[in-house]
């Protein structure tokens, strides 16, 4: 009877160290499951965030793209445009007269604002030629200049120079000599005048003793800082 009950205490010892060791085994793998899962769910959770910020980046990158390509066919439209411009130029100007056009235009767009309230406080005085038909007095309107339309004392004369009164700026003075010569017209001086009744206004001339003088370029026109008198003209 001993003998039997020493067997069973052995059996039951022998399935106490089998589960304990099973259960330890059941932990260690449970463990290592949660450690591989837990693993898993950080790599993911990488891989996830790494494919959000791809994403960011590209979405930044379309955006810019998208913003470059505006830009761009901004451009185009410009370039179209002075290329619609410069073939109707070709067709009614001298060649020699068509890139400094096209320079006025392209200063005229780059520098300055087409309303500007503060040039309606001036008077633009033009003595309208036959030769320019009309298109003088279309350009200077598209900037908000008040233009007084009066004929001239010499109608032969060509318009080659600008008259502008000490309350004009040398600005508003240059955005006129580049409106007349994206026309094609050829302006050779911009001159202060000293009369008090004319502060607030811009003459549009043409002088004699102008005549055999070379042409303002657009260059010249920009980086004019000194205006003569126009009574020395």
């Amino acid at each position: 009877m001993d003998s039997q009950e020493k067997h069973v205490e052995e059996l039951i010892s022998e399935a106490a160290a089998r589960n304990k060791k099973a259960f330890r085994n059941s932990m260690i793998i449970s463990v290592i499951a949660i450690l591989l899962g837990g693993g898993w769910l950080l790599y993911s959770f990488v891989q996830v965030r790494a494919i959000e910020i791809r994403k960011s980046e590209h979405q930044t990158e379309a955006n810019n793209l998208n913003q470059q390509i505006q830009q761009e066919n901004e451009k185009l439209l410009l370039v179209k445009k002075e290329l619609e411009d410069a073939k109707i130029l070709r067709d009614n100007l001298p060649a020699k007269l068509v890139t400094q056009s096209l320079e006025a235009n392209q200063e005229i767009q780059s520098t300055f604002t087409k309303d500007n309230k503060n040039r309606r406080e001036f008077t633009v005085l033009y003595y309208v030629k036959n030769a320019d038909t009309g298109k003088v007095e279309t350009a200077l309107k598209e900037f908000g200049f008040n233009i007084k339309i009066t004929n001239p004392i010499r109608p032969d004369l060509p318009s080659n120079l600008i008259a502008f009164g000490k309350k004009v700026s040398a600005e508003d003075a240059k955005l006129i000599a580049y409106t007349l010569m994206r026309t094609g017209i050829e302006i050779k001086e911009l001159c202060q005048a000293s009369d008090n009744s004319k502060s607030l206004v811009i003459q549009i001339l043409g002088a004699e003793s102008l005549l055999n003088n070379p042409a303002l370029t657009v260059d010249k026109v920009r980086s004019k800082t000194m205006f003569p008198p126009c009574a020395q003209i």
